[in-house]
């Protein structure tokens, strides 16, 4: 499964530091980082380096009051200050030229890391487009592979070793099911009718009360699964493998290639499209299938299909872009030249198109462009592998039991 989608290990967002990190004014020389910053006194302007500690009748700038002409001296100097509008909570910034904040406003010296001012003054300097993710409990932390959700209240995420985790009244909880295989996705046709795919041929089903495991034709290792309805789902895998359910039992279906699938999904018109290693793609009707030339032999672990249209989107390993309109495939630019992160997933909702991959990568196509988001959800990125959004909300998992969402406004 190429290996978890290579648990995909590269690109690490950056993380910014505050300047509060400072040695503090009691350390050994031996120990110091930084010079300290002392004052005479929490009122004096004047700054003065010290090689580590303060002199006994001074006093440490990171010891005063945020507000205070010592800290202010400290923070600022005679630099524009960074302020945040109304309080750190917000995410607009700006800098006064004077280097004083409004007593309205916030400066930023006075917010912590994972604040939304911080994090948004962060992606302002490096260029990226701040929003503000949550993480949320899952109360594990087994990799977690792929999402789905049938509104803004419920969904299901799947992992490694048969985890599966509802949630449901605002919470995640682990729900039993009868196997310990891998589980690589997850897709439902209403909140009674969800599917869930792995390793060795695994098919379970959830029919609104319970998980039970479906008799499958096949061994080989299941990778992806997409429905149009009840009656009619895909599921691909290992040695171009694919299979189809009609409503009753599932049953093998012949492919002109013998490559790792990795994904299928379906297109407004009527279209059925797989994907996987070196690049390969197909189209097909359910009865007979092509395959698409694609600029890349690179493996491709998602796909998703826009809402009108030829428009189809492809994401895979090295950051991976690639867009199919108007009858052929083309490569797309990311947001950075050097971003090597290999993308696991990708979803759309027709106002913008998402994709997610290792190190906690998060893209965000608005139509014209992808864009790098910043967000804060810990010291150590995860790699994201999972994708899913309805209404208004959108959650990503992976690794470390890693559930992310994002409420748009």
């Amino acid at each position: 499964m190429l290996q978890l989608r290579r648990l995909i290990a590269g690109f690490a967002l950056l993380l910014a530091l505050p300047a509060a990190t400072l040695a503090p004014s009691g350390c050994a020389l031996d120990d110091c980082a930084r010079p300290a910053a002392c004052c005479a006194s929490c009122e004096a302007t004047r700054v003065r380096r010290a090689s580590c500690a303060c002199a006994p009748d001074e006093v440490s700038a990171l010891e005063c009051p945020k507000r205070s002409a010592c800290a202010l001296s400290h923070y600022v100097g005679d630099h524009a200050a960074a302020c945040c509008r109304g309080s750190c909570a917000s995410a607009e910034s700006y800098e006064e030229a004077s280097g004083r904040c409004p007593e309205q406003d916030a400066y930023l010296h006075e917010c912590t890391v994972e604040s939304a001012c911080f994090q948004a003054y962060r992606a302002r300097l490096l260029g990226t487009l701040y929003l503000p993710w949550q993480a949320e409990a899952s109360g594990s932390g087994t990799p977690l592979t792929a999402i789905w959700a049938p509104s803004e209240g419920e969904a299901w995420a799947v992992g490694l070793q048969g985890r599966v985790l509802r949630l449901g009244a605002g919470a995640w909880q682990a729900i039993e099911v009868p196997t310990t295989e891998h589980l690589t996705a997850v897709w439902g046709s209403a909140a009674d009718d969800v599917w869930a795919v792995g390793w060795n041929g695994t098919l379970l089903h959830f029919d609104g009360e319970r998980w039970l495991l479906h008799p499958t034709p096949t061994t080989a290792h299941l990778l992806g699964v997409w429905g149009r309805s009840a009656t009619e789902i895909w599921a691909v895998g290992a040695a171009g493998t694919l299979l189809r359910f009609g409503g009753a039992v599932w049953e093998a279906q012949p492919l002109p290639t013998q490559a790792l699938l990795t994904t299928v999904r379906g297109g407004p018109t009527g279209d059925l499209w797989v994907a996987g290693e070196g690049g390969t793609v197909l189209r097909g009707d359910g009865e007979q299938w092509v395959l698409e030339p694609t600029p890349l032999r690179v493996p491709l672990t998602a796909l998703w299909t826009g809402k009108g249209g030829d428009e189809v989107w492809a994401v895979g390993r090295s950051a991976t872009l690639l867009r199919r309109q108007e009858g052929g495939w083309q490569r797309v630019e990311g947001p950075l030249p050097g971003l090597v992160a290999d993308l696991a997933a990708v979803w759309g909702d027709g106002a913008a198109t998402w994709a997610v991959g290792d190190q906690g990568v998060v893209l965000r196509h608005d139509g014209a462009r992808w864009q790098l988001v910043t967000y804060f959800a810990g010291a150590a990125p995860v790699d994201l592998l999972g994708l899913w959004g309805v209404g208004r909300r959108l959650w990503a998992v992976g690794t470390g039991g890693t559930i992310l969402r994002y409420d748009s406004p």
